[in-house]
């Protein structure tokens, strides 16, 4: 889930190759296919995170992994910070669409056969957040206090136990380091 900054970043030519029999994505279009790069569409020679993360965790779990693609470039955690691409915060849509398309997701793979259980969820999420927290239109307890939000409420519709793991994201030095403290 996140944004942006989970594509695009790098080179096509050095991504992995996931086990298609053991990593399989969730498209936008509500087909699941094989982990291949580009994973999002219209990123054109660009790689994702995605094919070296279902690459390794099928070998370091032993469990098959599906990962629903949440990208949106510019999308802020708090109202505050939307720059128009949209927010996850109270009132926003990221977060409705981000739970209706794992909930599709998981009704998908289980028609196939598979047992869904979700383990966890990368949070590739902040830049445009800390834009705003650098100009001060937010401070980092506003960020702070939405993604907790965030959390809680997604800890409550699918069980208490379910780790986040929130991934460094940016470009700009000093800046993106506001959404982490």
């Amino acid at each position: 889930a996140g944004q942006s900054n989970a594509g695009e970043q790098g080179d096509i030519a050095e991504a992995l190759t996931p086990d298609p029999l053991k990593a399989f994505v969730y498209n936008t279009d509500t087909t699941i296919s094989s982990i291949v790069e580009p994973v999002i569409s219209g990123v054109g020679t660009k790689a994702t995170c995605w094919s070296s993360f279902a690459s390794a965790y099928p070998e370091l779990s032993g469990n098959k992994v599906g990962i629903t693609i949440q990208a949106v470039g510019g999308a802020a955690q708090t109202a505050a910070a939307d720059g128009g691409t949209g927010h996850y915060d109270d009132g926003g849509t990221l977060y409705g669409t981000m739970v209706a398309q794992y909930d599709a997701a998981k009704v998908a793979f289980e028609a196939l056969g598979y047992s869904v259980n979700m383990k966890g969820m990368l949070w590739i999420q902040g830049e445009q957040d800390a834009i705003k927290i650098g100009d001060g239109t937010i401070n980092e307890g506003d960020y702070y206090n939405a993604l907790a939000n965030m959390l809680s409420k997604l800890r409550a519709k699918y069980h208490e136990s379910f780790p986040v793991y929130c991934v460094r994201t940016g470009t700009r030095t000093g800046v993106v380091d506001l959404t982490r403290s």
